[in-house]
């Protein structure tokens, strides 16, 4: 699993703190870590120039049905004593979600201009498909993980780049229809902090969004913010907003502090987000509450955020679907694999640090022993709604 490019005291409090946890968010679900296959010829290119009109597509998300769908994520893989329990759950979980989620980078799809390496992500759509979801895919361009853009591109120039991306989408189109892609995120949680121009970058997902509304009419267009990022006053962000069809971003009822929220401050968050949302779609590619006494929480307050929030969501027409984040707590080993030595050099940081693990150690509707929390109920009674 990757980990986050922290450059800085202050990239590392956005990274942590405000994208609070999707950092990883580009890496492959723990069920879909299955071996890949041998990767496809390429195929040709078909080059076609980007509009440079913004989109003012009007979308329900007409891929799904009626109602708040809900999915479920994984990351941080079961220890071997438990693997059978974590299956047997991991299906049922599934069995009541009625979307998957697939994450890859541009440059896996793409690794040289005009070669296009499409077996993962068949195998991946194909997977979701399966379990009875739709998917919904982010072809990650750039991310916060660390993921840059395709270094054939020689750097981000907005047009140049819409134009390659948009290519990239033509050869791709078959597979998209093929496993009923309701939404499409070009990107996850772009790093603007650390220098990606937010005005340049609506440029790039507008002239993505125009020829996606072309090319395959109904297929919204997005990218995912990182949290409270998506809620700034500023004219950059007010353009980002304009040029998606849905408003997708991770929420969690944490502060930057790494406290959680006061309970009750859980449907004013929401309604905040809504009204961002200015009558698009709302789509929460990750969405989840930890139940760490350290962080203010516990297990009661963690199943009463999830009953808060599902309810919300449920009455709510314009927030359409949410993934839990997460399925179980991650293990030592991953939070050491993904950001072990991330605070070493500012041992001032080290009562965040614990809180920060104590997040990741109790994210999940299950225990590392696979023994569920009480919002696991929560999960099932609203997928079920």
């Amino acid at each position: 699993m990757k980990r986050c490019l922290l450059h800085s005291r202050l990239a590392l409090t956005l990274c942590i703190a405000v994208i609070a946890g999707a950092c990883a968010g580009n890496e492959s679900d723990a069920s879909d870590s299955a071996p890949v296959a041998p990767a496809t010829t390429p195929t040709s290119v078909v080059t076609e120039t980007a509009d440079t009109e913004a989109s003012q597509g009007d979308y329900s998300l007409d891929g799904l049905a009626d109602g708040t769908h809900l999915g479920i994520s994984a990351f941080s893989p079961p220890a071997p004593e438990f693997a059978d329990e974590w299956s047997r759950r991991w299906d049922e979980a599934n069995d009541a979600a009625t979307i998957g989620r697939v994450l890859i980078d541009w440059i896996d799809v793409e690794p040289s201009r005009g070669e296009y390496v499409t077996a993962e992500l068949e195998e991946r759509l194909r997977d979701v498909v399966e379990r009875g979801q739709q998917p919904m895919l982010t072809i990650a361009a750039v991310d916060v993980s660390g993921t840059p853009f395709p270094e054939w591109l020689g750097g981000f120039e907005p047009e140049s780049a819409a134009i390659a991306f948009n290519d990239m989408i033509d050869a791709i189109e078959p597979t998209l229809v093929r496993h009923g892609v309701w939404l499409l995120a070009v990107a996850n949680e772009p790093p603007f902090d650390e220098g990606l121009d937010r005005t340049e970058f609506a440029d790039f997902v507008s002239r993505v969004n125009v020829h996606v509304d072309d090319t395959i009419p109904g297929l919204a267009t997005t990218f995912v913010f990182a949290g409270d990022d998506a809620l700034g006053p500023d004219p950059a962000t007010e353009a980002l907003r304009r040029a998606v069809d849905v408003l997708a971003l991770n929420h969690y009822c944490i502060e930057p502090s790494l406290f959680v929220t006061p309970i009750d401050d859980t449907e004013h968050r929401l309604d905040e987000i809504v009204a961002h949302g200015n009558g698009k779609p709302i789509v929460f590619q990750e969405f989840g509450c930890p139940a760490a006494e350290s962080m203010g929480s516990s297990d009661e307050m963690q199943s009463e955020w999830f009953e808060r929030a599902f309810a919300f969501i449920d009455d709510e027409p314009s927030v359409r679907a949410a993934f839990v984040f997460e399925f179980q707590d991650w293990s030592a080993e991953t939070v050491e694999g993904s950001y072990g030595g991330a605070f070493d050099d500012e041992p001032e940081l080290a009562e965040f640090a614990a809180r920060f693990e104590s997040w990741l150690r109790t994210t999940g509707l299950f225990r590392d022993d696979m023994t569920p929390r009480p919002a696991y109920a929560a999960f099932l009674d609203a997928a079920g709604r």
